[in-house]
């Protein structure tokens, strides 16, 4: 499999979303951060932060805020969400808000998963990859 194959990506499934399976039957919809919405958020947050960003002094409250609204930005969807008692919760902007701003690490997976090419690759390229190696690990 060649470079290009390896790397292309699904551009209706990066705008519009792609299902992704978080366990105990969880699944959201994710939004690529190259999709249109994304992209909106992040250039808002460039004028709303623009101090803090040119400072390159982001205070933890400031940079929860912009994770919390880019990850919001990111679902489009959910199935099998509940609260801590188990109760189903429906998909509203202020039910995800909550449950973000609540799991952090839940956060942190959602933009990890909107920024992975993986997420949104052609069904082809996936079964095609299936019968190659892995891509290699990007240091950190």
């Amino acid at each position: 499999m060649g470079l290009y194959q390896r790397y292309k990506t699904d551009e209706r499934l990066e705008t519009e979303g792609t299902w992704v399976d978080f366990g105990d039957g969880v699944r959201l919809r994710i939004l690529s951060e190259h999709s249109p919405k994304m992209r909106g958020v992040r250039k808002t947050q460039q004028k709303k932060y623009r101090n803090y960003l040119l400072a390159m002094d982001v205070p933890p409250h400031i940079e929860d805020a912009m994770q919390i609204e880019q990850a919001v930005a990111a679902v489009a969807g959910w199935e099998g969400v509940t609260d801590e008692k188990n109760v189903p919760l429906p998909f509203t902007t202020d039910t995800l808000k909550k449950v973000l701003t609540d799991l952090r690490d839940l956060r942190r997976d959602v933009l990890f998963a909107s920024g992975t090419a993986e997420t949104f690759r052609p069904a082809e390229v996936v079964e095609a990859m299936g019968k190659t190696s892995p891509p290699p690990s990007v240091p950190s």
